[in-house]
């Protein structure tokens, strides 16, 4: 198409950022990574020479929109790496950044009551989760609202013992509608109204131009929601959902 041609749709990218576009330590050993960020002054995410092409790729949509699990502190800090014309989606859908940096406030008024009524069964989560030697347990808040559980085995990143010791504990007291996300070690417990596919899809509905082509970047199963209101969608080679979704057996 020529350049003088406007082009009469918006080709949007929704993606993820942990183990889609950027990696931890723990799970980038090449050669060729690049730091992305640091953690008390020390690099702590990365990125490999293929995700540096793929973001350089990515970027080519015109709305390209995170769509991740950070809250806003952690997403500040990787939002250098280019996501015009700078929407996201954090804290699991919990909360819409604007362009300007402030909050969406259709959508935070949507989210606080549920947020608000899901604040005792998780302290509820956290208590138990605190009682598990070797994690990092907390409470993802923003805007002064709660979100979801989060926890990390911190005694051993490679380890899967006492996450599952975790899981097991909290799958016997969350409601039917809560949700545990398990890959590797990240683990979330996700009250029913905290999904980054509902964030989508109000996204979608309210904010984004109505001639679009979507894709949807993502890694985990808890992506392939939102993907899979994507027009098109792309997983890396290594993810979670290749490895269950196109190569089980």
């Amino acid at each position: 198409m020529s350049d003088d041609v406007k082009k009469p749709y918006t080709q949007i990218g929704f993606t993820d950022l942990d183990y889609t576009l950027i990696f931890s330590a723990y799970g980038c050993n090449t050669d060729d990574r690049v730091t992305v960020s640091e953690k008390a002054g020390k690099p702590s995410m990365f990125m490999d020479m293929r995700q540096q092409r793929f973001l350089t790729w990515a970027q080519q949509c015109d709305w390209l929109v995170p769509t991740t699990a950070r809250n806003y502190v952690l997403f500040s800090k990787v939002k250098h790496l280019g996501f015009n014309p700078g929407w996201a989606i954090i804290n699991y859908g919990g909360l819409i950044v604007c362009p300007d940096g402030s909050f969406e406030q259709r959508w935070l008024d949507v989210i606080r009551p549920d947020a608000l009524a899901a604040k005792e069964q998780l302290e509820a989560c956290l208590a138990q989760a605190a009682q598990i030697e070797g994690l990092e347990v907390a409470i993802a808040t923003d805007a002064d609202l709660p979100f979801y559980l989060q926890a990390k085995n911190r005694t051993n990143p490679q380890g899967a013992a006492a996450l599952m010791q975790l899981r097991n504990v909290i799958s016997s007291m969350i409601p039917a509608d809560w949700e545990i996300h398990h890959n590797g070690n990240d683990f979330a417990v996700l009250p029913g109204h905290i999904r980054k596919e509902i964030a989508v899809k109000w996204f979608l509905e309210n904010i984004a131009p109505a001639e679009r082509t979507v894709i949807g970047f993502g890694d985990s199963l808890i992506d392939l929601p939102f993907m899979g209101l994507c027009d098109y969608l792309v997983t890396p080679r290594a993810s979670q959902v290749a490895r269950t979704k196109l190569y089980s057996s």
